[in-house]
């Protein structure tokens, strides 16, 4: 788990049955936390999605940080509408 997780995301991602953050996520985490613009490229089913929000997530948990405005761009309307539930479900959890 990375060591700069905060404990609300590191007890959801338990709750998920996610041991630890995937390969991708650990990479992207770090770029993304110092606010780099950051291109995430992995196959389906990869973590994607969490590889971006969950930085953005502990950034506003551990600073107070509102309001957050984020870019993701998908290839597919049928993707946008699963990562609008994802990221609803993270959102609801965390209280943001």
């Amino acid at each position: 788990m990375h060591q700069n997780l905060d404990s609300r995301i590191q007890t959801l991602l338990k709750q998920k049955n996610w041991p630890t953050l995937t390969k991708i996520q650990e990479m992207s985490f770090p770029s993304i936390s110092n606010g780099n613009n950051t291109l995430i490229i992995a196959p389906t089913g990869y973590g994607k999605t969490e590889a971006a929000v969950l930085p953005l997530f502990n950034q506003m948990i551990n600073e107070d940080v509102k309001p957050v405005a984020v870019l993701y761009i998908t290839p597919l309307k049928a993707l946008i509408n699963d990562l609008s539930l994802r990221i609803d479900w993270w959102a609801s959890k965390l209280g943001s």
